[in-house]
C-alpha cells in the first residue's frame, strides 16, 4: 500500500522518461570517470586550520572518501579548498586493485589507522565506495521505463485499456470492434495514452 502510494506520487512528480534519460546521461558520466580512474588520480577535499580535512579522491575504479583528524600536537595548517591530480602508473594499477579487492566486500571498504607525526599525529578513516555501484543504480529507472514501455505495446497490440489493462474488444475477434469506454477505469481510447 505504500509503496504503491510513494510509486504514483513520484509518478507526478517526475515523468519517468525524464528520470530515465537523466539515469541513462549520468550512467555515461559514471562510465567515463571510471575510464579516467585508470589514468588520472584526482583529489578534492576541504581542510581546516586545526587539520581536520575531509578528502575525496579518485582511486582506479572507485572513489574513496578520507576524513583526518589530528591529535597530540595542535596543527596550524593552512585551511580551506584543495585539488589535485596526477598521472597513474598503469604498473600499479593492477596491483592496487587485487590489494583493496582482498580487503574489501565486492569493492567496498572501510578502514581506519593512525599515523604518528612528530609527537602527534592523524586518526585516518577511509571508506571505498567502487564505482560499479552508482553506476548499477543509474540503471534502475530506465529498466523501470523500459518495462513500463513494453507492457503498453503489449496492451496496445491485444487490444487492451492502456491503463488498466481491461479487456476493451467487444467480441472475442482481436480485429473486432472495441468499446467506447473502459468499463474498469472509465477511461477512453483517446484519453488511453494520456497520463
Amino acid at each position: 500500500m505504500i509503496l504503491r502510494l510513494l510509486r504514483a506520487g513520484l509518478r507526478r512528480v517526475f515523468n519517468l522518461s525524464f528520470l530515465a534519460a537523466l539515469s541513462l546521461l549520468l550512467g555515461i558520466g559514471l562510465g567515463w570517470l571510471w575510464e579516467r580512474t585508470l589514468r588520472v588520480g584526482e583529489q578534492l577535499g576541504y581542510g581546516r586550520s586545526s587539520g581536520e580535512s575531509l578528502t575525496l579522491d579518485t582511486v582506479p575504479h572507485g572513489i574513496c572518501f578520507l576524513c583526518y583528524i589530528p591529535w597530540g600536537v595542535p596543527r596550524h595548517d593552512p585551511g580551506g579548498w584543495h585539488y589535485g591530480s596526477g598521472e597513474c602508473d598503469p604498473q600499479e594499477v593492477p596491483s592496487f586493485l587485487t590489494m583493496m579487492w582482498k580487503s574489501s566486500w565486492l569493492g567496498f571498504g572501510l578502514s581506519r589507522e593512525d599515523k604518528p607525526h612528530q609527537g602527534g599525529g592523524w586518526h585516518i578513516t577511509t571508506v571505498y565506495i567502487p564505482l560499479w555501484f552508482p553506476m548499477v543504480l543509474t540503471l534502475i529507472a530506465p529498466l523501470c521505463w523500459l518495462r513500463r514501455w513494453r507492457r503498453q505495446a503489449r496492451r496496445v497490440r491485444l487490444g487492451l485499456c492502456l491503463h488498466c489493462g481491461y479487456d476493451l474488444r467487444a467480441t472475442p475477434d482481436s480485429t473486432g470492434p472495441r468499446v467506447a469506454r473502459c468499463p474498469e477505469c472509465g477511461r477512453e481510447p483517446e484519453m488511453q495514452g494520456k497520463r
